[in-house]
């Protein structure tokens, strides 16, 4: 799932653009605000079966993406 800002905040149009195919898209500056999003883009591993958070942090381009995936799934084991 995607969560961003409301549209005065981010373009709907380049979210459609953007977002793979099969991903919702939701648009909430109050979720952003409620759990404190410190920055764009900020990603949060969650597992699906339990809900728990492995992972979460800010990362300006795919490779501290993977850093964080790696992290979070390290730290499971």
């Amino acid at each position: 799932m995607i969560v961003a800002q409301d549209p005065a905040h981010d373009s709907e149009s380049k979210l459609v653009e953007l977002a793979p195919s099969g991903v919702r898209v939701v648009c909430s500056s109050a979720a952003w605000h409620d759990y404190q999003v410190p920055g764009s883009p900020y990603f949060v591993v969650v597992d699906g079966s339990s809900g728990d958070v492995a992972g979460s942090g800010t990362a300006t381009g795919w490779t501290e993406v993977q850093g964080l995936l790696h992290r979070a799934l390290g730290d499971e084991r």
